[in-house]
């Protein structure tokens, strides 16, 4: 009889209610709901996949990356010489006239008289010493090493922001499936009820409660509908997928029971982002301080190349001049003073380095409260996990014994609808304290710098 009362419930929710006191219609339990069944199934590891070939934020970090890795190489040191070519070209054509003071010179009156030069040069230039090129060598090498380190906070916020969201859609997915049930524990007694009316049992009063009830458990679940769809288009655009893609959730997740917080302190010191690039935020800061000394130090350049100039003049002293050969030079530089500017380098560079130390001891003070607020959160959720398990027994009893009381007439509708609801609202506790322990879970993993290898 039950089963029988169950299968005839859908079927309920799809006509019209011409026996109802209002000429509407009951909430209808559409096949091609939100909930669809022959949409894929993505899990959690498949939407972190995802998200990792294609969120944006990961693609636009990874291009970061490879700039800095461009940029490491000797030549932006400035350890490799620079060669440079060059080339000119002169034309004229001028009426020139040139009258000489002494008598013995004839004069020079050409029209359109023609000169042209040309020449090229080919120049190699070379820092022998100075410039602190080591030390800009290094700090190229760690500047890479805070992009390579950034793309890895990256993946592990991302990682986080799709665990965390993914989780939410599912306790989403558990409400539209608890509200599910809801519509047809409801049902189910409207169907009672309006059997026992028939037979003047129960009361029209009853009767309106039932169906009051039915309706007010469609329209929560509509909502949650509403609030999956949403959670979807959102979580989508985090992926990276598009806004309209639908799939079904998995709602089946477990939680690790033996973490110690030991462990996750210490993991964190050697792995957190946030802690290692403050450690090479210092790291590059020191290195400023010993790039910006090093302009205290001469400069010893070379240079060398080969040269070629032809002019040739038809109204001059000389018709043709042509040079070409090699040349080199060795010039030292040293600034005496320059307005005091290279001091207030190193003293900013030096401000710098002690603010890093400071920004050093924040993030150890900051990765601390963040590891040990997690931790509370993941020990509190759990004990009540135990404690909402408890209760989702003792509401399912009282359910099945109010369903008992209901039938026999010992209570009535009112009764029986608040046993329903407890029931309800321990199955949400349960589901949102299992969600709520798998964040503080992964929030610690993240915190330890555990999410990426």
């Amino acid at each position: 009889m039950k089963a029988s009362i169950r299968s005839f419930l859908f079927f309920l929710c799809l006509i019209s209610t011409a026996n109802f006191t209002r000429a509407q219609e009951l909430p209808r339990l559409s096949p091609d709901t939100v909930l669809m069944h022959s949409a894929p199934l993505v899990t959690l590891d498949e939407a972190l996949a995802i998200a990792l070939r294609q969120n944006y934020s990961l693609r636009i970090a990874e291009r970061d990356l490879e700039i800095a890795e461009n940029n490491v190489t000797i030549g932006n040191a400035g350890f490799l010489p620079s060669l440079q070519a060059s080339g000119n070209y002169n034309y004229s054509n001028q009426d020139t006239r040139i009258e000489f003071a002494s008598p013995e010179a004839d004069n020079i009156d050409r029209s359109g008289a023609v000169s042209e030069s040309y020449g090229g040069a080919l120049t190699l230039n070379y820092t022998i010493f100075g410039g602190g090129r080591f030390y800009i060598y290094d700090r190229l090498i760690a500047q890479s090493d805070i992009a390579r380190l950034q793309e890895s906070q990256a993946m592990q916020q991302t990682i986080l922001d799709v665990s965390t969201q993914y989780l939410d859609m599912a306790g989403q997915y558990r409400s539209v499936q608890i509200n599910e049930q809801a519509i047809a524990i409801s049902a189910e007694r409207y169907l009672r009820v309006k059997g026992r009316y028939e037979f003047g049992g129960v009361s029209k009063l009853e009767l309106l409660n039932a169906e009051v009830d039915l309706r007010n458990d469609s329209i929560t679940w509509k909502q949650s509908i509403l609030a999956f769809k949403q959670q979807q288009n959102d979580f989508n655009v985090l992926l990276g997928v598009p806004v309209d893609t639908t799939y079904r959730i998995d709602t089946a997740f477990s939680y690790t029971r033996n973490l110690e917080l030991q462990t996750i302190l210490s993991e964190a010191d050697q792995r957190n982002p946030s802690l290692r690039l403050a450690k090479l935020d210092r790291q590059v800061n020191e290195l400023r301080v010993k790039e910006t000394n090093a302009g205290f130090w001469p400069i010893l350049d070379l240079s060398g190349g080969y040269q070629y100039n032809r002019t040739e003049n038809e109204a001059g002293f000389v018709a043709l001049q042509r040079t070409k050969g090699w040349n080199t030079a060795l010039n030292l530089t040293f600034v005496i003073y320059d307005g005091d500017n290279r001091n207030r380098l190193v003293q900013n560079a030096e401000v710098n380095l002690a603010s890093s130390d400071i920004r050093l001891e924040q993030a150890r003070a900051t990765l601390q409260a963040d590891i040990r607020n997690a931790w509370v959160a993941y020990t509190t959720n759990v004990d009540l996990l135990e404690s909402s398990l408890d209760n989702l027994e003792v509401a399912r009893l009282q359910y099945t014994r109010s369903q008992e009381a209901f039938a026999t007439g010992e209570i009535n509708g009112l009764d029986l609808r608040d046993a329903q609801l407890n029931l309800i609202r321990a199955r949400k506790n349960v589901s949102d304290q299992q969600i709520a322990v798998r964040q503080a879970e992964i929030s610690l993993y993240y915190h330890a710098g555990l999410l990426v290898e």
